[in-house]
């Protein structure tokens, strides 16, 4: 065991007291190397406690997965407190999930101020705005200007720039009254 600038304790082979630079006139390398099932990480300790881990397997792995969690006084390495996790094979992106299935998956809220959300157009089979147990139901631009809503993959509502609306299907007015200026037949 090495030790430079304090006392050594644990296993550790090699141990840092300090600070590390590692330079280069050209590129720096630091690299991590385990067998084939077994983890790289990085931790930030402070005080006996792990606040950052960053390592190569995330979940029930495989190991070209890559995730970022935050310490609490759960132990780091159980997943119950995992930040961000990018899955290898796929290049899917988890926040809160260590299991994305599709490009980006949220476990949580997502919140966005000041910007736009944007969306394919899309058509009602498959709708932009739609749900992840239901995907052909939901809301889709249908041309610029133009809002759809779909059930069952079929169009049932279409509102123009105008304000005009179109319904498929029966309306209904249950327990109110509806007022239109036009005669329905």
């Amino acid at each position: 065991n090495v030790l430079i600038g304090g006392n050594i304790s644990g296993s550790s082979i090699l141990q840092v007291t300090g600070d590390v630079t590692i330079s280069n006139d050209s590129n720096a390398l630091l690299t991590l190397s385990a067998g084939s099932s077994d983890t790289c990480r990085i931790d930030y300790v402070e005080n006996g406690t792990t606040k950052v881990a960053l390592r190569n397997s995330v979940g029930a792995g495989p190991f070209d997965d890559f995730g970022i969690f935050a310490g609490s006084a759960t132990p780091i390495w159980n997943n119950d407190n995992l930040r961000l996790a990018i899955k290898g094979a796929t290049g899917n992106v988890g926040i809160g999930t260590d299991a994305p299935n599709s490009k980006l998956q949220v476990d949580g809220s997502i919140r966005a101020e000041n910007s736009a959300f944007l969306a394919g157009r899309e058509d009602a089979a498959a709708p932009a705005h739609s749900f992840h147990d239901d995907a052909d139901t939901g809301m889709f631009n249908i041309n610029p200007n133009i809002l759809g809503f779909s059930t069952a993959g079929t169009e049932r509502m279409r509102i123009d720039s105008s304000g005009n609306s179109t319904f498929t299907g029966n309306v209904t007015a249950a327990g109110g009254t509806m007022t239109a200026d036009t005669t329905f037949n």
